[in-house]
């Protein structure tokens, strides 16, 4: 599942699949990358979201479309394969973009993990806080940031 994240930038390519791999791309966000996947062969079976959905009819939920800018070509390779390959999966099911409203499994576990620091370490303060940005606005961030080398602003 690639979901959320932000290429900007990238004279290369972003990412690749091979076989035996099943991906949904969704809510991804794309800008000024020549090659989002690597497109060598038709290994692997990827579904990227766009405007027409096939995820709701497929999986029982809508997917969050990719959004490119100035980049090239992410297009699926075996889309409806990809995606009767994942249904049966949970996660991808149930998955919603809303970072702060996410109920998979696999995020409360982790969450709950960080919630209790193990014994002799310390737990962080009360003014401590994670925000989110939609991955859209990434790219402003980034260019507010590019003394720190990351996305968000250190105090």
């Amino acid at each position: 599942h690639v979901a959320n994240n932000c290429w900007g930038n990238n004279s290369g390519h972003s990412f690749e699949i091979g076989s035996n791999a099943w991906v949904l791309a969704e809510g991804n966000y794309f800008t000024n990358t020549r090659m989002p996947l690597y497109n060598k062969g038709e290994e692997g079976a990827l579904y990227v979201a766009g405007s027409e959905d096939e995820c709701q009819s497929l999986l029982g939920r809508s997917c969050v479309p990719n959004e490119l800018v100035n980049s090239g070509n992410f297009s699926s390779r075996n889309g409806e394969t990809a995606l009767e390959t994942i249904k049966s999966v949970p996660t991808f099911v149930e998955y919603t973009s809303d970072a702060t409203a996410n109920d998979s499994e696999q995020q409360q576990e982790q969450q709950q993990q960080v919630q209790q620091p193990a014994a002799g370490t310390v737990k962080p303060s009360a003014e401590t806080s994670q925000s989110s940005i939609q991955a859209s606005d990434v790219e402003s961030m980034w260019g507010q940031t590019t003394d720190n080398f990351g996305v968000g602003k250190l105090d």
